[in-house]
């Protein structure tokens, strides 16, 4: 049982390093019967008595597989009895669109419905099963998308909303292998093989062919990110202690700032300062790429004195002589961009 004791170790060392869980929380364990998420529910049952952890099962049925979504919801039944968990399933009402916006629309209704599970139990944690190779996967779709330092950091160990990943260092290799020696089953979905989705090209065709010239490539990229990762971090605290010291706090909830002041920065920091605004009056940066931030930034340098535009989730920053202002006017996306 070295394969079990060894991945247990790493877990845990990951937990601490970057402190996932504290003493007594009640955690929403996300499975969907697949072997990421199925390790992650044996390995926090395993650790649960020495975390002190209160644990729970919840499961999304998006609707999209006849007969499979099916055997994995009784998959599951029998999982948390298993444990001798409870287990808490939701059911899509929604019908995705077949299109390559599917993934990021059921991955929202997903997440909507573990919020949902976690509010309505008082839970403080939502642990999700992204391992290693998720990690080295997200990098190479958003470097081949031409993110910049924050996309490329990938998927944080830990974010807002409770959302932990205590696998997010460990190899899809050593899931299987802990599996293995503990003679789990876990389900295969059909749709990880659908090469339809720019993940699955990834992961099946490009990183089996960049590892003819490095072996080590999961490994590496997850590095890669956890350097950006910790550069982003610190970045995105100095520009939200410089927003603290310069920015005015409408009582719309809009922030303002002077545009002479903003453009005195080094277009890097200015960029980070941006997406703190954007962070701090949307709730977020889902949506928010690049090519919003390069045009803001063209906004604020342009001749005009004043201007607007338009960004995702209802966002829109509004140039006004000497200051400009980041506020929500609505649920609007994208109208209106340049």
């Amino acid at each position: 049982m070295e394969t079990v004791r060894e991945v247990l170790r790493l877990v845990i060392a990951t937990i601490e390093k970057y402190s996932l869980f504290s003493r007594g929380e009640r955690v929403v364990v996300a499975v969907s019967g697949g072997a990421d998420s199925v390790a992650l529910l044996d390995i926090l049952h395993e650790l649960s008595p020495q975390l002190g952890l209160d644990l729970v099962v919840a499961h999304f049925n998006h609707c999209l597989r006849p007969g499979e979504d099916e055997r994995e919801s009784a998959f599951l039944k029998e999982l948390a009895d298993l444990y001798q968990l409870p287990l808490f399933e939701g059911k899509s009402s929604k019908n995705l669109p077949t299109s390559p916006s599917l993934e990021e629309e059921a991955r929202a209704e997903r997440y909507d419905f573990f919020a949902r599970v976690a509010r309505e139990l008082d839970s403080e944690k939502i642990a999700l099963g992204h391992t290693m190779n998720d990690q080295a996967e997200t990098v190479i779709m958003r470097l081949l998308r031409g993110s910049g330092p924050l996309g490329l950091s990938g998927i944080p160990p830990k974010r807002n909303q409770g959302i932990v990943r205590p696998l997010i260092e460990i190899s899809r290799h050593q899931i299987l292998a802990y599996l293995r020696a503990k003679g789990l089953h876990w389900i295969e979905d059909s749709s990880n093989k659908d090469l339809r989705f720019l993940r699955n090209r990834i992961r099946h065709e490009l990183i089996p062919i960049l590892q003819r010239y490095q072996p080590n490539l999961i490994q590496i990229l997850s590095q890669t990110a956890e350097i950006l990762r910790q550069d982003e971090e610190w970045l995105t605290n100095w520009a939200e202690q410089w927003l603290e010291v310069k920015a005015e706090r409408l009582d719309s909830g809009a922030l303002c700032v002077k545009i002479s002041e903003f453009l005195a920065l080094p277009s890097s920091l200015q960029a980070r300062v941006l997406r703190a605004m954007l962070s701090s009056v949307g709730g977020g940066l889902r949506r928010i790429s690049a090519r919003h931030i390069t045009a803001i930034q063209r906004l604020l340098t342009a001749s005009r004195p004043q201007g607007e535009l338009n960004l995702p989730l209802g966002l829109l920053v509004r140039k006004s002589y000497q200051t400009f202002q980041v506020e929500v006017v609505g649920d609007e996306g994208d109208k209106g961009f340049l």
